[in-house]
């Protein structure tokens, strides 16, 4: 069973200003502003398995509590710092509040959970990332945990987004597949724009994954991005690359409040 714990309240801490969170297009926002980070007490730290979301909540004064739904993008092994990826989305009213900066460093932020059974299997098969635009945060924490426990299994990241800018954290990938021999990263974009000067490569994320693993029978998929992403990965695993159902781990990424 998936851990799940009461509502707590955490402080907000304002993080270095060199991080910056993705736009709603799926770009970098405004240089400076941060990549929201949770500090817990070290006397109630949140326990959660990697892949598994929280809700987070904060009340401005005089007005309505504002929440939102966030895969937690950090490892379980520093469960003090829990690290988010905020997309700047008109529709999310804790993001309009957190790029409008009335969510203070320091200011009480309530979290409701963990949730969700995105997480490792126990097994010995290799292991297939794949990501869409923000469907990296929790395949970043699947990821981290796994080198954390020294799994040896080998692993390969395919992070797909539009431009190489919305790869917003392409330099981490790069250095876990420098430091990690067992692990491999495949960055791959659909509408690389002229000044990328891409030579990398292009289509949809799932369609590089099968061109590479056209038998994925012996292999464990872990998917996570917009909806139809996950329903033709689906699909196109298990009838064109054999790949057992039970063995394709998904999150469908959607914005919750």
């Amino acid at each position: 069973a998936c851990r799940r714990a009461a509502a707590a309240q955490y402080p907000w801490r304002a993080p270095s200003p060199s991080s910056s969170s993705v736009g709603s297009s799926g770009s970098r926002a405004t240089v400076g502003r941060p990549d929201p980070v949770l500090q817990t007490p070290r006397t109630h730290r949140l326990r959660f398995l990697a892949g598994q979301s929280v809700q987070l909540g904060w009340t401005l004064p005089g007005q309505a509590d504002v929440h939102a739904t966030y895969p937690v993008a950090s490892c379980p092994c520093d469960d003090r710092n829990l690290l988010f990826f905020v997309a700047r989305d008109g529709s999310d009213a804790f993001a309009r509040h957190l790029f409008a900066g009335d969510i203070k460093s320091g200011a009480g932020v309530t979290v409701l959970g963990p949730t969700g059974e995105f997480v490792l299997a126990d097994g010995h098969r290799p292991l297939v990332f794949a990501a869409c635009d923000g469907g990296f945060a929790p395949i970043k924490s699947l990821v981290e945990h796994a080198f954390h426990e020294a799994c040896q299994r080998p692993m390969v990241l395919y992070w797909g987004a539009k431009a190489k800018t919305d790869l917003y954290q392409d330099d981490l990938p790069l250095r876990w597949a420098a430091e990690h021999p067992q692990f491999r990263y495949v960055p791959v974009l659909s509408e690389a724009r002229p000044e990328d000067g891409w030579n990398g490569r292009s289509g949809l994320v799932h369609a590089a994954v099968m061109a590479d693993f056209p038998d994925l029978s012996g292999y464990e998929v872990y998917a996570c991005g917009a909806p139809a992403m996950i329903e033709a990965a689906r699909r196109d695993f298990t009838v064109g690359c054999c790949l057992p159902e039970e063995a394709f781990f998904s999150d469908a990424f959607t914005f919750s409040n």
